[in-house]
């Protein structure tokens, strides 16, 4: 008889938690995050200090470069056969001076199989050769005038297309124009805006996913999240700000900041406040730890493309102020979510204005 697991035999009380835990991890949304990077172009050599505006390096547009590129580029390029990863384009629309892309990325390699969580069916099958792929958003904005341009990549743990496509770009970029450098880094909003900021508070999440060597994974596929919080006192609005320092450090690990007793992916967030803006990041574990705007927690649907959009107008604006540049409202449009899409008119043989 086909049906639910058999949950393992256990009290009372350890039963009926399972069973929330594992009706509650089926309609998990996966804590999505936002992270913008920077693409400089320079000179070489005798120019190598300065640097382009975006608009104009030799006569050319980098938008209008990314655009042809985005509509002409090889499939087989953005497939990264040394790391088994698939990266590819499903949709980009072009309004103004920004670019909305949708992109799929994946892993390959494994055998494997898509299960319907309600029937407990295998759906599809998948080789060696397939690559299970998640679909996420970023724009690319190149404001006329400006000394860099921008990715705004949404990240769905630590993966996203717009990683993969930024790099793939700035290779093509590279190989096209070897007359100049390009230079793609991470904006830290923590050496500007985070300054200053008041903390409210710090959680440590850890991930579990219960598996016993010789019996393999257990029956209830993960029974939660366990999530640790450090609030202010009672009386008082912020933690001491003398934390952040902490929680820059290389490698800092969940379990290393309220010693969290067993192993387990996880992630530290710090909620912070700043000229009456709340702000939720995500810290990853890199030897330079990237603060990610939290666009949505865990357990609540992704951002609608207009909501996407949105974010990624406040995030860019932001980023762009902070360096004493301007920036224009029109550059980033909701509209943009509509605009025709660039791979649609690609393949027809027609051309797009704006």
């Amino acid at each position: 008889m086909r049906g639910r697991p058999t949950l393992p035999s256990l009290n009372w009380i350890d039963t009926a938690c399972a069973l929330v835990a594992h009706t509650e991890t089926i309609a998990l949304v996966p804590l999505r995050t936002l992270t913008i990077s920077r693409l400089v172009i320079s000179g070489k050599r005798k120019t190598k200090d300065i640097v382009f505006p975006v608009n104009d390096f030799a006569g050319n547009d980098l938008l209008s470069v990314f655009v042809d590129w985005i509509k002409t580029v090889d499939p087989d390029s953005l497939v990264d056969n040394k790391k088994s990863y698939y990266t590819g384009i499903a949709t980009a629309r072009r309004k103004s001076r920004s670019v909305f892309v949708s992109g799929i990325h994946g892993r390959f390699g494994a055998r494997g199989a898509s299960v319907n969580v309600g029937t407990h069916q295998v759906e599809h099958e998948f080789e060696e050769d397939h690559a299970p792929t998640l679909e996420t958003r970023f724009v690319f904005s190149a404001p006329k005038g400006a000394d860099f341009a921008v990715f705004a990549i949404e990240r769905q743990s630590n993966s996203g297309s717009g990683v993969a496509l930024a790099e793939a770009f700035k290779r093509h970029l590279m190989t096209t124009f070897n007359e100049f450098s390009f230079d793609l880094d991470t904006y830290q909003q923590s050496n500007a805006w985070l300054q200053n900021a008041d903390i409210l508070s710090v959680t440590a999440v850890e991930y579990r996913m219960p598996f016993d060597p010789a019996k393999g994974i257990t029956p209830i596929p993960v029974l939660g999240q366990l999530e640790t919080k450090f609030r202010p006192l009672k009386g008082k609005k912020h933690l001491p700000n003398t934390i952040l320092p902490q929680l820059q450090q290389s490698g800092l690990s969940p379990d290393a900041v309220f010693t969290i007793p067993a192993p387990g992916e996880g992630e530290i967030r710090v909620e912070v406040e700043h000229d009456g803006q709340k702000k939720t990041y995500a810290i990853n574990h890199e030897k330079t730890p990237v603060f990610r705007y939290v666009l949505n927690e865990d357990m609540t649907p992704p951002l609608t493309d207009s909501e996407f959009i949105r974010e990624c107008r406040t995030q860019v604006e932001d980023c762009y102020l902070s360096f004493g540049l301007t920036w224009e409202a029109a550059w980033l449009k909701k509209s943009i979510t509509s605009a025709p899409d660039l791979l649609k008119v690609a393949s027809s043989g027609t051309t797009s204005g704006p």
